[in-house]
């Protein structure tokens, strides 16, 4: 049944408020903007027209759809100071073409006899529905992330708020609606939106501040909504009249919004690598390092989002850091690191998909060479009756070594001089002689061999030697 006659559901603005809107529409000067126009669907302009209007980019459409009147479909242009962009696809659930103002009656209305729809009646909380014009279709997005902005407006404003004739749309990705209240999960509607409730979102026309039919109407919203990339989703857009087929709602979608958008992020600071290094045993004079890392995944994302929204804030994407750091490839070199490895974060943003964020690091570190040991490798020599001795040792790193032999008194007798000798096995060889080159006295000597690393390490061991002449 209808809610009444035009006059009965009227605004109840008096003749001298309508006088006022119509004088401002026509007035050289006066704050309204340039009209909107519309042109309504049909042979030439087809669902298919209307789908490729709104993609901006990253996808391609295909199979599109309009169900509804022909005449409650369209596109429009001269948006710019009225609603929050210039032009789009517009849907009704009466005639797409009341859309343009002046605001000249409260009750703009046309029954359109089409069927309602099941999903916005579910989002009406299961009322009857009628008059729905919907545009669906499919498209392939390249990226994970969908977005698209908005405005929902209608004759229902502001008498019917908070009844039952409750107007919505809805803006269906897979099935689920994503014309939702920001921060919310309300469905964007009649009740849901208006001076009273949710009125950072809502614009009150019952005076005809603004050039359009429509008595109230949402600011531009956005909705960003992920969806699974390289493959077939399908989105529908859709807004019925609820409760009878009484006055007009709109749902205006802006021209090139339909798009993916490609998150991206900033390592900062620039991430750290930290590594801990240790020698293992080699004959070489350069001992192989094998390098073992300890990552320090101390970056931090800061998040943005490209191309950015200029019709409403961009989203607000919150990093998770996942905290699984690699470095590739390992190295495994001597003494110095090479190739540079690159140290890799991976970090899952929401709502986007994962993305994996590089930098090239060069790390730093400390090498730990093998101690050094300086050991006897056989007991003391034999006594010497000839010309010589000779003093065997193994050292477990490069090292200088400098020997000096004393007799039983502690006075010194002999000093080498200091000689470079690799990691190994080793033998010196005394000529019996003391530092005069003189020959040395029957009796007992003490071999001091002391050997210093590069890395400051120090260690001595005594040989015991007898001469007998």
């Amino acid at each position: 049944m209808a809610k009444g006659s035009i006059f009965s559901k009227a605004r109840g603005r008096s003749l001298a408020g309508l006088a006022v809107a119509a004088w401002l529409s026509v007035w050289p000067g006066s704050a309204l903007a340039a009209g909107i126009s519309v042109t309504a669907s049909g042979p030439g302009l087809t669902a298919t027209d209307l789908a490729d209007l709104l993609v901006g980019g990253g996808m391609t459409v295909s199979n599109a759809v309009l169900t509804g009147a022909s005449l409650s479909a369209g596109t429009f242009t001269g948006g710019a100071g009225i609603v929050d962009f210039n032009a789009g696809v517009v849907l009704s659930s009466g005639w797409a073409s009341g859309l343009p103002g002046p605001n000249s009656t409260g009750a703009y209305s046309n029954e359109m006899g089409t069927p309602g729809d099941p999903l916005l009646g579910a989002l009406a909380g299961g009322a009857s529905t009628a008059d729905a014009a919907e545009l669906d279709f499919d498209f392939v997005p390249s990226g994970g992330l969908l977005r698209f902005s908005y405005v929902f407006g209608s004759d229902e404003y502001p008498e019917y708020v908070g009844s039952q004739y409750n107007d919505v749309f809805g803006i269906f990705v897979n099935g689920v609606n994503t014309a939702l209240i920001p921060g919310t999960s309300q469905p964007v509607s009649i009740n849901n939106v208006n001076s009273g409730l949710n009125a950072s979102y809502f614009r009150d026309n019952s005076g005809g501040a603004y050039n359009t039919q429509m008595d109230g109407f949402t600011t531009g919203l956005a909705a960003y909504v992920t969806v699974t990339p390289g493959v077939v989703n399908h989105i529908k857009f859709a807004i019925c009249d609820v409760g009878d087929e009484d006055f007009d709602s709109w749902v205006l979608i802006q021209a090139g919004s339909l798009m993916v958008l490609t998150p991206t992020g900033t390592i900062t600071p620039t991430p750290s690598i930290t590594a801990s290094l240790s020698a293992t045993p080699s004959d070489s004079v350069s001992p192989t390092i094998s390098p073992t890392f300890t990552l320090s995944a101390t970056a931090s994302a800061s998040p943005t989002v490209s191309p950015s929204c200029t019709d409403s804030p961009s989203p607000s994407i919150t990093p998770t850091l996942t905290d699984t750091p690699t470095v590739t490839p390992t190295p495994s070199v001597t003494q110095t690191l090479t190739p540079t490895p690159t140290l890799t974060i991976t970090r899952t943003f929401s709502p986007s998909p994962t993305i994996t964020l590089t930098a090239t690091v060069t790390p730093t570190y400390t090498p730990t060479p093998r101690p050094l040991t300086l050991s006897r490798r056989s007991p003391n020599p034999d006594p010497a009756s000839g010309v010589a001795v000779w003093l065997p040792y193994t050292l477990s790193v490069d090292a200088t070594v400098t020997i000096k032999v004393y007799d039983v008194a502690g006075e010194g007798v002999k000093r080498f001089e200091p000689v470079a000798r690799r990691a190994g096995d080793h033998e010196e060889r005394w000529d019996l002689c003391n530092d005069a080159s003189q020959k040395v006295a029957s009796g007992v000597y003490l071999c001091r061999i002391q050997a210093d690393d590069a890395h400051g390490g120090t260690a001595t061991v005594w040989e015991k030697c007898s001469v007998a002449r």
